[in-house]
């Protein structure tokens, strides 16, 4: 079996980026061979990372041998997430190798959620003479535009509203009450169609307004 780890810190000298010097067992002869594989894959040793006592190093026990055999690795990009690594010593387990445990510490970012309001009119910077000179464009521009009426309902107020619009909305109400009222079939027929067609036309002349309006 290889094994990673040697009982001196001097004998890693070069290998610092991926082995953190704390091991257990000598290394073998196939020398540099892991380290340099683990190197490649930009890798590092979580289990020579932290001092620990000879227990929470050693991953398999047996008769015959203990040893440091199971290593767990980690990318180089990610070194400050892992805040701990060791060999959990429970003699109760059923197989020779024991348990090895890396802590990662991950935080979770907030994404920062960029609100687009709508621009504000900075009131508190109003003195009076721009009061004055707003007063004063608000009552030129009533003057020019004038102002609407104030009703309660329907579309009265708005500037599309006019004579024509409310003769044939009001032909349109009339022959509704003409269709409703009516209980002779033959009569609701004609009644029907002059219904459909007063609402097709009051429609089309109120299109007709709100388009002169907005090419004005």
């Amino acid at each position: 079996m290889r094994r990673f780890q040697q009982p001196h810190w001097s004998d890693v000298w070069g290998y610092d980026d991926v082995h953190g010097g704390f091991g257990f067992g000598d290394r073998n002869g196939g020398g540099t061979s892991l380290l340099d594989c683990t190197r490649a894959f930009d890798l590092v040793i979580a289990n020579s990372s932290f001092p620990k006592k000879v227990e929470h190093l050693v991953t398999f026990w047996s008769s015959v041998s203990v040893t440091q055999i199971d290593y767990l690795l980690y990318r180089k990009s990610d070194i400050g997430l892992c805040t701990d690594c060791k060999v959990i010593p429970s003699k109760n387990l059923m197989t020779l190798h024991r348990c090895v445990l890396m802590d990662l510490e991950i935080t979770r970012k907030r994404r920062k959620i960029v609100v687009y309001s709508q621009p504000r009119i900075k009131w508190g910077a109003l003195i009076e003479a721009k009061a004055q000179g707003l007063e004063c464009i608000r009552k030129a521009t009533r003057e020019v535009l004038g102002i609407s009426k104030c009703y309660s309902g329907g579309h009265r107020g708005d500037r599309w509203w006019n004579g024509e619009v409310k003769e044939k909305v009001d032909t349109k109400k009339a022959a509704y009450l003409k269709l409703v009222e009516n209980v002779d079939e033959e009569e609701r027929r004609v009644n029907k169609v002059q219904y459909k067609l007063a609402k097709e036309e009051a429609k089309l002349v109120a299109t007709t307004a709100k388009t002169a309006l907005l090419v004005i």
